[in-house]
């Protein structure tokens, strides 16, 4: 693959659903809501950019513009202990079912579950519930730091810069942990073979006859061997 890979792509392997942005100096593209098995993609030219992630805040552009006149890093600013788990569960994946039906609420580490739910829910959703009880209590001793990630002096030119994003909470023989996000260099191969665009990147990547000869073959768990929590 060569030239018609330009740009900045990155796959979201974690297990939270993110906010995508490339800083020049403040933030000048950026997607939000990027989920599990996406692809955020951006081609502003053969310039050098930091491509950064984080679970929180949401990015927008007034936030970009302020940037420019603030000294500061990039990431989570708004995350505290138990904060997090109120800003960090509509992002887990592993809350689409039964648990889905819990009313989850954090005070200060603690989880409560709203009344009349069991009948609901059945026993099934006992197992999940004990799930997200067990990463609310691994989320409230989580730094903010590990909540966001960076690269800085990523090229834009040539085959481009490709990247996958790992870590967040996972689940590894019954035990739930919690992995800084990461940052890695991947070829193009491996992120269109495990991911598939946004509906917003789609359109900024598949811009010629040559790009639209690499289809992203969309996401599998088990072709990727991802460790999330269900």
């Amino acid at each position: 693959m060569g030239n018609e890979t330009s740009g900045f792509a990155v796959l979201n392997l974690s297990s939270y659903t993110l906010h995508f942005g490339l800083s020049m100096g403040g933030t000048v593209y950026y997607e939000n809501k990027v989920k599990h098995g996406e692809i955020f993609y951006r081609w502003p030219g053969a310039v050098y950019y930091t491509v950064y992630a984080q679970v929180a805040p949401e990015i927008t552009d007034g936030r970009c513009a302020m940037e420019f006149f603030r000294t500061g890093t990039l990431g989570v600013t708004c995350v505290g202990a138990a904060a997090a788990a109120v800003i960090l569960m509509p992002a887990l994946p592993a809350l689409a079912g039964p648990a889905a039906s819990f009313v989850i609420a954090a005070n200060g580490g603690a989880v409560a579950m709203g009344a009349g739910v069991v009948g609901a829910a059945g026993a099934a959703a006992f197992a999940d519930y004990a799930v997200v009880k067990a990463a609310l209590d691994v989320l409230a001793s989580v730094p903010p730091a590990d909540l966001s990630a960076e690269m800085k002096r990523c090229y834009g030119g040539g085959s481009g810069t490709w990247l996958v994003l790992r870590g967040g909470l996972q689940r590894v023989d019954g035990h739930v942990s919690h992995e800084k996000l990461r940052l890695e260099k991947v070829k193009p191969e491996y992120v269109l073979g495990n991911g598939k665009f946004t509906s917003s990147s789609s359109k900024k990547f598949y811009t010629t006859d040559e790009a639209k000869k690499h289809t992203d073959a969309g996401h599998s768990c088990s072709r990727a061997s991802c460790k999330l929590l269900v």
